[in-house]
């Protein structure tokens, strides 16, 4: 049988076997004991949410910008109802000589910063990121003839696309600016007929409202 020289006292070895031997039932701050298997067990299993650090509706998202804390449910629908919004608008057509209004429909799919009246979204004061985007297509095979459409903001444009002969094929247009008034904001969606007369159609169009501040 082999011989090993054990660097440690016969009191040392005796206490680093009691601490196996005799193991803490539950985890102790400060303690240099081992843990029963059991006690780790049931130590995890009873962690409560205040020991975590987590991130309530009650205190914000937008209050805790680190990479540390951990959201709940109700703080995450908070925060996106409170700071994102999408709407729709219906499908639909604008004749020829017809510059319109097309109207945003009035479906909140989110958001709780801006409601809808008479085809007109408005917003709280703020600063706002808006979108919009959608298929049209101005199909009648005269390649003069365009469209302007645009995401306008108290009556002013804030961006526009332009839809051309597509050959009633619907293609994809999207457009997004930043906007901020201290005071409520109107935004409507525009089409413009521009040179010739022509027909412009459209479908799944949205816009999208971020509030930033």
């Amino acid at each position: 049988m082999s011989t090993y020289n054990l660097s440690q006292t016969a009191a040392e070895i005796d206490s680093a076997i009691s601490k196996v031997h005799n193991a803490d039932t539950s985890p102790t701050q400060g303690s240099t004991s081992m843990v029963t298997s059991g006690g780790v067990y049931t130590a995890v299993n009873n962690i409560g949410i205040s020991a975590l650090p987590i991130t309530t509706e009650a205190q914000g998202i937008a209050n805790y910008d680190n990479d540390s804390n951990v959201p709940t449910n109700a703080a995450v629908k908070d925060y996106v109802d409170s700071s994102v919004a999408v709407f729709s608008v219906s499908d639909n057509t604008v004749g020829i000589g017809s510059d319109s209004s097309i109207d945003i429909d009035g479906t909140v799919i989110a958001g709780s910063f801006a409601s809808i009246s008479d085809g007109t979204l408005t917003l709280d004061s703020g600063t706002y990121e808006l979108g919009l985007c959608g298929d049209f297509y101005e199909g009648d095979n005269d390649s003069a003839d365009y469209w302007n459409v645009s995401l306008r903001v108290d009556g002013s444009d804030l961006g526009l696309f332009g839809v051309d002969e597509t050959l009633s094929v619907y293609k994809p247009y999207s457009i997004s600016a930043f906007y901020f008034k201290p005071s409520s904001i109107d935004v409507t969606v525009y089409a413009d007929e521009i040179s010739h007369p022509s027909v412009l159609r459209w479908q799944n169009v949205r816009v999208f409202v971020r509030k930033l501040t």
